[in-house]
């Protein structure tokens, strides 16, 4: 079945396909000579908008409901949200049930059970939740894990597609390039660029102005579909003849082939969200632990960004970097081996909650710095709303990857500054 056959599609239905908008992935070279220069202007930042207020507004509750205009960033937590009013700006939000009615103009990161965005997203969309259904147009990339993943039918996807799911449904035109990790995927709407799919079940019956990956259990290619480019595949069946829907070669790949022995994609975003869960769960015990524990160590901490973050920064570095080679040391020494096994587990430990412990530092920073004396329920709850927020930039790559080692430096090196000069203190007490 190789060899190249002629286009099904006319050359000016392609090049109607040839959208604006950037390429597949997130395609981006970070020149690492400047990487500490970039570490700096982060923290810098980070600093002057904490100081001066520039984070947007926090609102928790268990019912909360936006119904007028908001200007700026706004960051919600609750058991339901719901969004009625334009946003001018970016929507942080996670809660039980989650409605998005009106407009965000810029970023939409959000998390919970159930999702409904009927609104129109001016820039990205980062998503994790049982249900999610998006029914708005979105100006730029959508990145969704959930069990139940739908694209409504009127929907515009203006850039890339990622998706992690149980059953995702493609209803919508997407303009960039698709790409689905799933258990059953349907696609009944146009994908403008490739299309990638790792599947049980699948079935396209829209149009792909690109060219076609697919690895499924179950393939089913509808005879009206239209494939531009190549089609590189594999299933465990049959296959219809392509000839009369691929415009380019049409290869089986066994490459494609879904890996992991006996593992079932349908429980792919179902396995995710329990894990996500779980992890806020353990991010809230340990959020919680250590301010009822270690309240006064954190507020102790928070002095050193206020003074030097750059330092905190330098010190957070050095203990990321220079601990693991502390630990091989002391494990090649046989006197050394319990200390080094003591500190790998710390080690491990602080990488795995790094990021709750350093949401739970930034919250103290903000809450001391703008006096708004939350009492600790508040303080715990807005550390948790942090995570969810940092966990969703982490996943962002390398800039995300940057930011999440840039964050965790700075928390960590917080805490030796502050030890060290409660160490100098001591001395000259």
């Amino acid at each position: 079945m190789n060899g190249t056959k002629k286009n099904v599609l006319s050359k000016e239905q392609i090049m109607r396909c040839e959208f604006s908008r950037r390429s597949a992935g997130w395609p981006l070279k970070i020149n690492y000579k400047h990487m500490k220069t970039l570490c700096s202007f982060l923290l810098c930042i980070l600093n002057v908008c904490i100081s001066q207020g520039l984070l947007g507004q926090f609102k928790s509750g268990e019912q909360i409901s936006i119904e007028e205009t908001y200007e700026g960033d706004l960051y919600v937590a609750g058991g339901k949200v719901t969004i009625s009013a334009p946003i001018n700006g970016d929507l942080v939000t996670a809660g039980g049930d989650i409605f998005v009615y009106d407009s965000i103009q810029q970023d939409l990161i959000i998390a919970g059970g159930n999702i409904l965005v009927e609104g129109a997203i001016g820039d990205d969309i980062r998503c994790a939740g049982g249900s999610v259904d998006i029914e708005g147009n979105v100006e730029n990339d959508v990145l969704v894990f959930g069990g139940d993943v739908t694209i409504d039918r009127d929907a515009i996807v203006s850039g890339n597609l990622l998706v992690f799911g149980g059953k995702t449904r493609v209803l919508g035109d997407v303009r960039g390039s698709a790409k689905v990790m799933a258990g059953d995927v349907d696609i009944s709407g146009d994908i403008g660029k490739d299309l990638e799919v790792t599947s049980g079940q699948f079935s396209l019956i829209g149009n792909v102005y690109g060219s076609a990956f697919i690895g499924s259990d179950e393939l089913f290619i509808d005879p009206k579909a239209r494939i531009a480019g190549n089609l590189d595949y594999w299933t465990d069946g049959p296959l219809d003849p392509m000839e009369e829907i691929v415009g380019g070669s049409i290869t089986f790949d066994e490459s494609l082939r879904p890996k992991g022995d006996g593992f079932d994609w349908r429980w792919g975003g179902a396995v995710f969200f329990i894990l996500s869960v779980g992890y806020i769960l353990a991010a809230f015990l340990v959020v919680l632990s250590l301010h009822l524990l270690f309240g006064k160590q954190f507020l102790a901490a928070t002095t050193s960004w206020r003074t030097d973050i750059a330092k905190s920064f330098g010190y957070g570095m050095a203990y990321l970097l220079g601990t693991p080679i502390l630990i091989v040391i002391l494990l090649a020494i046989i006197i050394g081996i319990p200390i080094g096994l003591f500190l790998l587990s710390l080690y491990i430990f602080s990488l795995v909650f790094g990021i709750p412990i350093a949401s739970l530092l930034f919250v103290n920073y903000f809450n001391e710095s703008q006096d708004r004396k939350w009492n600790k329920g508040t303080v715990v709850i807005m550390a948790l709303v942090t995570v969810v927020i940092i966990r969703f930039v982490i996943l962002i790559p390398f800039v995300g990857w940057l930011i999440g080692l840039v964050i965790m430096a700075a928390a960590f090196g917080a805490f030796i500054e502050s030890w060290v000069k409660a160490r100098k203190e001591l001395a000259k007490g």
